[in-house]
């Protein structure tokens, strides 16, 4: 999702179209929070957003639906050309990575992260983050997709006394709203926290 005005981008990963509805209303919703009140919200005909249940909220809220033609991405595009953009950066993060494919999510969340805090030709007086927060970005804490972080390790895997005391890892993006980072560890496949 894009907002037109600001162009803060909120990426959420599904695993069914069934819940995209619920996922555009709970944006709204985060929207009208934050005292950012919805007009109107673009999209297209696909039968995971033109549901009874997004078009009752709408609706009742005051938020007008505006539907593009079929087979018109042109007609949304904001969003075509955000997704665009985000395909090319992940392709270009993963490729130079060597990390594995099934990693795009993290790659396109990390790209997302990375253009909120950019400026962009629709708006240079602003970052998207800047015009969402309404504060300015310390981006003294980003690091390259993949580049090497090491892990202290903790807890039951503690090693002897002189063997090392951290591992390295990829950085594979950051948690939202917190300092903390997200790795990879190839041995185990996961991403984690620390």
């Amino acid at each position: 999702m894009i907002d037109d005005a600001m162009h803060y981008i909120l990426v959420e990963f599904v695993k069914t179209k069934r819940i995209v509805a619920q996922k555009v209303i709970e944006y709204l919703t985060l929207l009208k929070m934050r005292n950012k009140t919805p007009h109107a919200i673009n999209m297209d005909r696909g039968s995971e957003f033109v549901k009874d249940e997004l078009l009752t909220w709408c609706r009742s809220e005051g938020v007008q639906l505006q539907l593009t033609a079929p087979y018109s991405p042109s007609q949304n595009g904001v969003a075509e050309q955000m997704n665009r953009t985000l395909v090319k950066l992940v392709r270009a993060m993963l490729a130079d990575s060597n990390l594995p494919m099934f990693l795009w999510e993290p790659a396109v969340a990390h790209a997302t992260y990375l253009r909120n805090l950019s400026y962009t030709s629709a708006k240079p007086t602003a970052m998207p983050y800047q015009a969402w927060t309404g504060k300015r970005p310390n981006v003294s804490h980003l690091r390259e997709f993949s580049a090497p972080v090491w892990v202290l390790l903790q807890g039951q895997a503690i090693q002897k006394k002189m063997m090392p005391k951290s591992q390295r890892r990829a950085c594979v993006g950051y948690d939202n709203g917190s300092k903390l980072i997200k790795y990879y560890n190839a041995a185990t496949k996961n991403i984690l926290l620390s």
